[in-house]
């Protein structure tokens, strides 16, 4: 018997029973679609947490540190030395001192952050107002949300804001001048101001930091990797070289494996819909068994094979798990956009960013259709199999 013939045979009989049968297509739908919508709000909000945490570019970058107790420092042989390692596409240094500003009325410590306009873009910084780099050549700074309000310097008045700056001198970056010396650094106008309340900081021009404290040596930079993939093996030969490395990949690492255990959870609530459809499915068709005993008999009477009614009846159950399936994911998101809409529509009302709460992976889409098919498969194995072991006599003198 052809096999386009057997899903045709199978495809009536189904029909043949039409409430039964969109009943429990019904149930396979209802338990995947619950496992679309939880699973895709899983994802969905780890993939929001990741990405506001990081950017494509910013997996390529490696910080590398010096802590302050520490004696050695990065020098201008160590930038060579790790330029020289394969796949690194850039070698931004920077430097990190304490200090102290003063606008005339009020003084105050702050950390002195010297960068080059490189080392600002493979930053990612967050500008609150006003300009997002500096040029080395002009007296100009940027300041942290956090050291203005120290100052009582108005937020949205800013640039009027001309600082005195003040360097204390550290004998591990500038081997020439006496620890902790004040070093007067000039009067610098503020022309940009960063998104940040956890700690006073300005950033200048790290020439300039360099020419005035004599600067030989650094204690910050940033190694921009030319291949995200092949971070681990640049991290591992700075290390080799005796310096402490660090990732932001190591963070979303960790973020993902604490989302793996919450799709599992929700994952599981949507298994107990499943399990429910899967024996509405094995009861149906265990019921359709039962009721064709007659058919079957005609069927191996007419030299119908074991294979035949193995095939017929299989059929029957991976058609209504393939429709259930397709029709469950689709369900599934759109249930989630539909959601999804309705949050950003009263978070808009609100003031608030909309936010897309849910997302579902192509790869995720296979796996399902390709459980379903598989739970289909499994669910029709028992009564396929009882079903070439009727015997054509007792069948056909089945009332």
């Amino acid at each position: 018997m052809k096999f386009f013939y057997i899903l045709e045979i199978s495809w009536r009989n189904l029909m043949s029973r039409k409430i039964r049968s969109a009943v429990t297509i019904s149930g396979v739908i209802i338990g995947i679609t619950t496992i679309v919508f939880l699973t895709s709000l899983g994802y969905g909000i780890e993939k929001m947490t990741t990405t506001q945490i990081a950017s494509e570019q910013a997996l390529k970058v490696l910080d590398v540190n010096v802590d302050e107790s520490d004696i050695v420092a990065i020098s201008e042989e160590h930038l060579a030395e790790i330029r020289n390692i394969n796949d690194v596409a850039a070698v931004h240094a920077g430097i990190k001192i304490a200090g102290k500003v003063s606008n005339g009325l009020v003084k105050t410590d702050v950390i002195i952050k010297g960068y080059s306009r490189d080392f600002l873009e493979v930053s990612a910084t967050d500008i609150y107002k006003g300009q997002q780099y500096i040029d080395s050549d002009e007296n100009k700074i940027l300041i942290s949300t956090n050291a203005l309000k120290l100052m009582n310097v108005d937020l949205n008045d800013f640039t009027s804001a001309d600082l005195e700056i003040e360097a204390l001198a550290s004998e591990v970056l500038s081997p020439t001048l006496t620890e902790g010396k004040g070093v007067p650094l000039g009067n610098y106008l503020v022309v940009g101001v960063i998104d940040d309340e956890e700690s006073p900081f300005i950033v200048m021009p790290v020439e300039q930091i360099k020419d005035d404290l004599r600067v030989t040596n650094y204690n910050e930079v940033k190694v921009v990797v030319s291949d995200k993939t092949k971070v681990q093996e640049v991290r591992s030969a700075i290390t080799k070289m005796g310096f402490t490395t660090a990732y932001l990949g190591d963070t979303i690492t960790q973020i993902t494996t604490i989302f793996v255990f919450f799709r599992y959870i929700i994952g599981g609530f949507g298994l107990i819909a499943m399990l429910v459809a899967i024996l509405g499915m094995f009861n149906t068709l265990t019921v359709s068994l039962l009721e064709r005993p007659r058919e079957i008999g005609v069927l191996k009477a007419n030299n119908a094979t074991k294979k035949d009614i193995f095939l017929m009846f299989l059929s029957e159950a991976l058609i209504i798990s393939f429709i259930g399936g397709v029709l469950g994911i689709a369900s599934g998101v759109a249930s989630g956009k539909l959601v999804n809409f309705w949050f950003n529509f009263y978070a808009l009302r609100s003031g608030s960013n909309p936010l897309a709460l849910f997302y579902v992976p192509s790869i995720f889409v296979f796996l399902t259709v390709a459980m379903v098919s598989l739970v289909g498969f499994l669910t029709g194995l028992y009564p396929a199999t009882r079903a070439t072991k009727i015997k054509i006599l007792d069948a056909l003198k089945y009332e």
